[in-house]
């Protein structure tokens, strides 16, 4: 048995296949090196049922999560992940990875990550590159679910946000100060917090604040982590996206794209169905080869 697991910081898909067929399908909290440790892995699959009734019988584990981009972060993954499924071989790789693979078609193409975080890599079939770095929901993270978060908190607290979305906003979060400072600078798990707070953009996509809100965040994006390939910018790649915040904005994201200049590829939301067929493809070629 064969799991394919995909990361972000707030929620990971797991999919249990039984040679090329999908048997079942898991979902838990995101596992991100930056924040938990190989014992907090442990600790939560353990209280997990359905994940423990299923370990002794995993024999493959092919894990993409955000924060996995070194062998050091890897590792913490990896170890929680063999501590726990004791009989499986376990592969650990960057969540950029996955979404490449995902959103892959037989073109070169950017393959951006619009979530909890943000990232972007090219990608032509063989090889991957990237241009920016990616700098976390502090320093980078443009256009993340985290980065509206973090804007949406500032602009209540300054004032600048609508009357009618604050009081809907009121309604929805605690707002006091003194509370977002313990939830958010207290929180071992920050960046998630701050994320929390994309759904009320989502709720509210046609109000004009929200949409030059998410317009000013996505053309960053573009600006900052595509517009660096220069196979981006001479239309050789397709421009594709993975990731709630991109998917629920598609339209927007779409139109930003198109109007740089730039190749629309695939906005979807979750690589998880594409990567289990990935990984069948290259099982069968295995075979012939």
């Amino acid at each position: 048995m064969r799991l394919i697991v995909d990361s972000g910081s707030t929620k990971a898909d797991w999919v249990l296949c039984n040679e090329d067929e999908m048997v079942s399908s898991f979902n838990t909290i995101g596992f991100n090196p930056y924040f938990m440790n190989s014992s907090d892995v442990v600790a939560y699959l353990n209280q997990r049922q359905d994940l423990c009734e299923i370990a002794t019988s995993i024999r493959e584990i092919f894990f993409y999560g955000a924060g996995c981009s070194d062998p050091h972060m890897n590792s913490i993954i990896k170890s929680a992940l063999s501590d726990f499924f004791q009989g499986a071989q376990v592969t650990v790789d960057h969540d950029l990875h996955a979404a490449a693979f995902a959103l892959y078609s037989g073109n070169p193409l950017i393959a951006c990550i619009l979530g909890t975080g943000s990232n972007s890599c090219f990608y032509d079939g063989c090889s991957f590159r990237e241009e920016a770095p990616a700098l976390g929901f502090i320093l980078g993270d443009e256009a993340s679910g985290s980065f509206f978060g973090k804007y949406l908190i500032r602009d209540y607290q300054y004032n600048r946000m609508p009357l009618d979305l604050r009081r809907d906003f009121e309604t929805h979060f605690e707002t006091r100060w003194s509370e977002i400072v313990s939830q958010v600078y207290q929180s071992s798990r920050a960046n998630v917090r701050l994320a929390s707070y994309f759904p009320f953009a989502v709720n509210h996509s046609n109000h004009p604040y929200i949409l030059n809100l998410i317009e000013t965040g996505f053309n960053l994006f573009l600006d900052y982590h595509v517009l660096c390939y220069p196979e981006a910018t001479s239309r050789q790649a397709e421009v594709s996206c993975i990731g709630s915040v991109g998917y629920h904005f598609k339209p927007l994201l779409s139109k930003l794209i198109e109007d740089k200049g730039l190749r629309l590829g695939k906005i979807i939301q979750k690589p998880i169905q594409s990567l289990v067929l990935h990984h069948s493809n290259m099982k069968k070629n295995a075979l012939h080869e």
